[in-house]
């Protein structure tokens, strides 16, 4: 556990129960505050209470574009745009899948935007995070 770590709070969504468990354990043995949302407006009611360092978000969940809705509406809040994000989708990955995303959003995104492909490992995304975050 780093002392940098432990002053930085991640904020997990994702419908899937699972992998919201297996890597918040992950994360918080890393030394890392969690926070966890299941849905964009539990999420959205977690960044209100408490503003993260670094959001992991899932592109599908309830609907195929809940993600990306929901990063949208990050990016035109200028309270929330400086959060870097990571968006995570099963969907193959291309040369052109960063470009398509970043396409969707009509301001250029001020902080970090990092697209991971699912299934990702929980090591794999410790250290992601740790090094968007400069830890």
């Amino acid at each position: 556990m780093t002392v940098a770590a432990k002053n930085k709070t991640i904020l997990l969504i994702d419908d899937d129960v699972d992998f919201v468990a297996i890597n918040q354990q992950a994360l918080e043995a890393s030394g890392f505050k969690v926070l966890a949302a299941y849905d964009s407006q539990e999420g959205f009611k977690s960044i209100k209470a408490q503003k993260p360092d670094l959001i992991v978000l899932d592109v599908m969940m309830k609907t195929v574009d809940e993600g990306i809705t929901f990063a949208q509406q990050l990016n035109g809040d200028s309270e929330l745009s400086d959060i870097p994000v990571f968006l995570l989708t099963s969907m193959a990955h291309t040369p052109q899948f960063p470009t398509h995303f970043d396409s969707l959003f009509a301001n250029p995104w001020p902080a970090a935007v990092t697209y991971l492909e699912k299934p990702i490992n929980a090591e794999r995304l410790v250290a992601e995070i740790s090094k968007v975050l400069g830890l």
